[in-house]
Formats: C-alpha cells, structure tokens, sequence
C-alpha cells in the first residue's frame, strides 16, 4: 500500500501540467497484421529440467537472424530495425541525446522515431510495437526475469508498454509501463529495466514491446523516441526484494527537504522514515526496514509483502532522528531484509538519501547546477489568474526571512529571447487552520517591481529581496515563484518530493501536484528557496564608499572598484549559487584612497556569482554575472 502523506484538507490533488497523460487503450488486444514476415521460427531451451533461480532461459540482441522480431502498427509509424547509421536514427540523435549505447548495438535493434512527426506537426495517434517469435518457457519454473537495455527520452503523451503473452499473441494479459517515472523534456535515459513476474511456463511465450501516443494533437502528439536492445529472459528467483522509495519526514507536517537552516533544527525537529518495496520472488516476504545515519540505528517492524508485490510501504517505527543543530549534511541510508528469507542480488535493497544543515537557506529541491534541472513549469500559465508555483515548508522557531532564492529554467540561447526582461518575484502565504485558508504574507521587491530575467539567470538561481525583512513564526507556509502579468512561468525543477509538497496558486486556490500514473508516491520539486541570510549592512560599508563592479555582466575578467576612508586589510571571495568557493582574492593591506581589484573570471561557467568584499571586520555581498 502506497503511503499517502495528508497535509491539509482544503488541499485540492490534481496531476501537473507536465505529467504524461495515460492509456486508455485495453492491455488486451488481437494481433494486428504485422509488418515483416513471422518465419515461425522458436528459441528452445537446452535441457528438459526446470531451471534454477537466476538461470538464463532466453537472450537476442536483434540481430535478426536465426530468431526474427516483427513490427507491426495499428497508427502513424512503426517501429523498424536497424543501426546508429540508419537514417531514422541518426536523424533524431539531436533530440535524442546522441546514438543507442547498448551492449550490442552494431548489430542492431528496435526503434522508435517520434520526432519526425513532431517537427513537421504532422503528429497523428499512434500504436506501435515490435513482436518476438514464440518463445518456449516450459521450464521457466513459474517465474521470470525479463530485462532489456533501452534508450528513451520522454515528451508529452507517449507511453512505452512491455507486454507478455504466453498464447503466442493472440492476447497480451501481463502489460507493464515503463518510463512511466520520466518527466516530459527531461534527459535522455540510456539504462537497463528489469521486470519480475509470475508465468504459466508455456511453450507459446511471446514479448512485446509497445508504444503508443493518443494524442489528437498534430503539434504536441507522438514523442521524441524509444530504441530497445538485447533482451533476456531468466528463471525467477524465490527471494528477491527492491527498494524503490527512501523518504524521511521533518516535523508536524511530514515534509521532507534537501537543505534546512540550524536556527529551524534547534534540537527539537524529529524525523520518522519509511521505504517502499516491491517483492521482485514468488516468495512472500516479511519485510523490515533498516536506517542508519552516523550512531543512530534503527529497524522497524515486519511488514507481509506478498510475492511479486509492489509499492508495500515498510516504516521505522522506532525512535525518531532528532535532526542536528550543527552544519553539514546527514545521509541517512535505508535497507530492507526479510526476517524469514535470505534476500538475494541485494544491491537494489538499499538507497540513501540525504539533508543539508545550513546557516540560512530552507530547500526541498536538488539544485546543484544547470545539468541537475530536469524540467520548468511553464504548463502553469494555462491556470487562471497570476499563476504561481514553489512549496510548502514548515517554519518551527521565529525567523526573519529576508530573501527568496529562485531557480530559471536552462533554456537553450536560442529560446531564451521571450522572457528575457519579464520580471519574477517570490512570495509567501500562511496557512491559517481556523479559516483552512492560506493567508498572504508578502512578496519579494514590491517596491522595486521584482527582477528582471536576464541572459546570465538562466540554469541558474536568482536571489530576490523582500524590501524589509518578513517575521515567520512557527506554522506552514506556501512558497512560491511568479511571474508578472500572468507570463509563462519558466521555475526550474530539480529532484522529487514526496506527493503533494510541491503547491502553487491556481488564481485565489492553493493546488498541490499529484504524481502520474506509475510514480505517483513522487512529484518534482520547484527550485524556490526560503533564504534567512542576514543582508542588513551589505549595501554599503562604514569603511568603504562607492563599491562598483564593471563591466557586469562581463566575458572574461571584471573590476571591483571601491574607495577606503583608512588604510585596511582587504579580501575578496567569489561563490557560485550554490555557495561553493571559485576563486578568492587573499587578504592584503590597502591604503586609504581609490582602490581595483581584478577578478579573472575567464575559467568560470556562464551564469550567476556572489562576491563578497571583506574590508577590515565588514563585509559586502553583491552579485556579478559570467555571460
């Protein structure tokens, strides 16, 4: 049973904008005229014993000789067969991320080529898939391990289906999507799915690999595209658990962050933990959940899984992690056993994840840098009024709020021109339990009218000021990123949260994003921070006047130009949006009068810095940008 956190009652669950939209298509079908030519050939087992658990029954690498795969479609295209020289492919390598790298692709493999449809908006519905020859798994013994190595990217309304039929396809009862977990325009993936389930050990088994789009829509319809290769088939194992989900919980709302500022903590914080398993054996399983991160140590109580069983949720019910009031980041790792059965392949048993204590920055998300962003809402301009989307966060001690740190999505230069200019801002709202309603608490730079995007923003994350800083007392609050006008809403999105922690505004209406089909414990987490750094005295210093930077944005090296009342000990550091150190300027004594200090900025990546001008015991920090 999938664990489904409440966090309040007013809250309307809907799916996000970029979520895929879901079959509607009967996993049962009659065999449509293939394409090529079934030649009625079958791939036998050696032996006449039943296997052993892990033995492999079956592999191809679609090299199409002795055992031969057929396509066949009942929309627009079809899959074909071929190699990274084929036209098809090399001519979505753009969209694809480059060439299939499975194991054997110079002999060839299975292909999908959506693109083509998409960029001459000729997109129609689509159901198409490639077909194995009978396969015989009399002597499967009951269960089965079917793994293939894939290259997919996802788009809008694509759905990639794995499908087993032991009647040699003439109905298809076991049906698996895959790639369900993708978001729409993120990475390419190029990695191996392994499916667990139980057979009848026939001797007419069939695979197929389908795909298919219902869109009506000629423009946003079909995907980009989906190549599968070397498929293999082993006996199933008794006992075989994975871990799929690894969640901790903070505080009277259960939310989960990825940064979380010691003045929170406080030493009073408690955080509960629990996993999700899938049973992968024909064994049912009692399973328990292990956490461990640094002396503390804990295992919950046994859970029943029954074999081939997903999504089981599997808790630490023992005593809670306090969470530190000390910097740096605490991983916790969680692995699940069986108290009746010795688990076997237990390298999918365990996952880890973590959260960083810091002097000033709340965060759910998993920013990093640009390559960690893995899509942007822009879908939420569709809702009404000025939409805007961030997270919900619970406050524990008074704090004074000074900023808003905002994630702009890494579009390509190209596309970056249309929201070049239009203004973002951040804003907070609190929940008040006696209305259920959340009630607005400010906005960053009302005064100012918010910041303007501008080329170096993009991939990274801008920092807006409220005009004076905002008193947050204990209670749950939204956060959120907008844009002026109702614009299109480019946020980044780094990483997951658990369902429904990611919250926008829909018009006057508070909407939490419920997860797709397939991946719905998770949801991806906007790039929109709560930042309690203490900015008062960093516009101006007693022992210095006329702090400038020029030129900014700058290309290779910049100036920073100030002039000191006395002499003074002087010092320069610059760290990217993520607070790591690029470069320092060691501190050196500097007489009273107009001072520069170069700063060479050649080596550094397009985007937004910080540099901090430490003079004597004061310090300022303003921001500069690498084009």
């Amino acid at each position: 049973m999938k664990k489904q956190i409440t966090l309040l009652s007013g809250l309307l669950l809907v799916t996000s904008a970029f979520g895929q939209v879901k079959s509607n298509l009967p996993v049962q079908q009659k065999a449509h005229l293939p394409i090529s030519v079934y030649n009625g050939k079958t791939k036998t087992q050696n032996g006449n014993t039943v296997k052993a658990d892990g033995d492999l029954l079956f592999d191809d690498d679609f090299a199409q000789t002795s055992f031969i795969w057929t396509a066949g479609t009942s929309g627009q295209g079809t899959f074909a067969f071929g190699t990274n020289a084929s036209a098809g492919v090399t001519s979505s390598n753009q969209y694809m991320g480059g060439p299939m790298a499975s194991t054997t692709a110079a002999n060839g493999f299975a292909y999908f080529n959506g693109v083509q449809y998409l960029l001459t908006s000729s997109a129609a519905p689509q159901n198409t898939w490639v077909m194995s020859d009978t396969i015989d798994l009399s002597l499967a013994g009951g269960s089965i391990t079917l793994a293939f190595q894939q290259r997919y990217r996802a788009f809008n309304t694509d759905v990639t289906y794995v499908e087993f039929s032991e009647d040699g396809g003439l109905t298809w009862p076991k049906s698996f999507e895959v790639n369900a977990g993708e978001p729409g325009n993120g990475a390419t993936v190029q990695n191996t799915i392994a499916l667990d389930f139980a057979v009848a050990n026939s001797a007419y088994s069939v695979v197929r690999f389908r795909w298919e789009n219902t869109s009506t829509s000629a423009t946003f319809g079909s995907g980009y595209g989906w190549y599968v290769d070397d498929i293999t088939i082993n006996a199933g194992y008794g006992n075989n658990m994975k871990m799929t989900e690894a969640n901790f919980y903070a505080g009277d709302q259960f939310l989960q962050y990825t940064k979380f500022p010691i003045a929170q903590s406080n030493g009073t914080v408690e955080v509960v933990f629990d996993a999700v398993v899938s049973n992968k054996g024909y064994n049912s399983q009692n399973a328990n959940l292990t956490v461990t991160s640094g002396a503390y140590n804990q295992t919950g109580s046994d859970v029943a899984v029954a074999a081939f069983a997903a999504d089981s949720t599997v808790e630490v019910s023992a005593t809670p992690f306090m969470l530190p009031t000390t910097l740096g980041t605490h991983t916790f790792t969680y692995k699940v056993a069986s108290s009746n059965n010795s688990l076997v392949l237990t390298t999918d048993d365990t996952l880890v994840n973590s959260v960083e204590l810091t002097n000033s920055v709340m965060a759910v998300d998993a920013y990093v840098n640009a390559n960690s962003i893995s899509s942007s809402f822009l879908g939420w301009a569709t809702q009404s009024g000025d939409p805007a989307i961030g997270s919900l966060m619970e406050i524990f001690a008074d704090a004074e709020a000074s900023a808003i740190q905002i994630g702009i999505y890494d579009f390509a230069a190209a596309q970056q021109t249309p929201y070049i200019g239009l203004t973002v801002f951040g804003r907070i709202d609190k929940y008040n339990p006696a209305t259920d309603e959340f009630d607005y608490i400010g906005q960053t730079e009302e005064l100012h009218g918010g910041h303007e995007i501008a080329a170096g923003d993009f991939g990274n994350i801008i920092v807006s000021h409220f005009d004076n800083p905002i008193t947050l007392t204990p209670g749950l609050y939204l956060v959120t990123a907008s844009m002026l006008d109702g614009a299109e809403v480019p946020i980044a999105f780094s990483g997951y949260v658990p369902v429904g922690q990611t919250a926008g505004l829909n018009g006057a209406n508070v909407t939490t994003l419920a997860g797709a089909d397939g991946f719905s414990n998770y949801v991806e987490a906007a790039v929109v921070r709560l930042d309690f750094t203490d900015y008062a005295g960093m516009t101006e210093l007693n022992s210095a006047t006329d702090v400038t930077v020029y030129p900014n944005p700058f290309v290779g090296t910049t100036e920073i130009k100030f002039n000191l009342k006395s002499d003074a000990e002087v010092s320069v550091v610059i760290t990217d949006v993520a607070g790591r150190t690029v470069a320092t300027v060691p501190a050196s004594t500097m007489n009273a009068g107009e001072q520069t200090i170069a700063i060479d900025g050649t080596n550094f990546v397009a985007g937004i810095y910080n540099y901090t001008l430490t003079v004597g015991n004061e310090t300022i920090t303003k921001r500069i940008v690498k084009k």
